[in-house]
């Protein structure tokens, strides 16, 4: 099993605020989240996507459910998702991800520096949305 978010050995692990996107085409056992083996594992407030609308894009992760705050089989809008030079994760404006985050497990700051609310919604992902 193959999953961008993967927790296939660990215990009491805690996924909060991500986005996990991925491309069945490139490897079809490619899954957004992905667990066998695990215990304890705590998946919540993370959106999945495969390109496929409504496809939730979760293997084996029982805690990887909408009822915890997960977003399954949205696209996130990235701005230009792409493994290449140019790429940009940033959120669009109308992404499902905007707002959608848990205050109480996030950094301080995105990666690129903008300093995180510490009341009211946040958004999942490296980068917040700033219109």
């Amino acid at each position: 099993m193959r999953g961008e978010l993967d927790d296939t050995y660990g215990w009491n692990n805690l996924f909060v605020n991500n986005i996990a996107v991925t491309n069945p085409s490139v490897n079809n056992n490619n899954t957004a989240i992905g667990e066998a083996g695990a215990s304890g594992t705590i998946w919540q407030s993370n959106l999945t996507f495969n390109g496929t609308a409504g496809s939730s894009s979760v293997n084996g992760a029982k805690t990887a459910t909408a009822a915890n705050g997960n977003i399954l089989g949205k696209n996130p809008l990235l701005v230009a998702p792409a493994l290449t030079a140019g790429a940009n994760f940033h959120l669009q404006a109308g992404s499902p991800a905007i707002g959608a985050g848990e205050l109480s497990e996030q950094p301080v700051t995105d990666l690129g520096g903008a300093v995180r609310p510490v009341a009211g919604p946040t958004d999942l992902g490296v980068y917040l949305y700033i219109p």
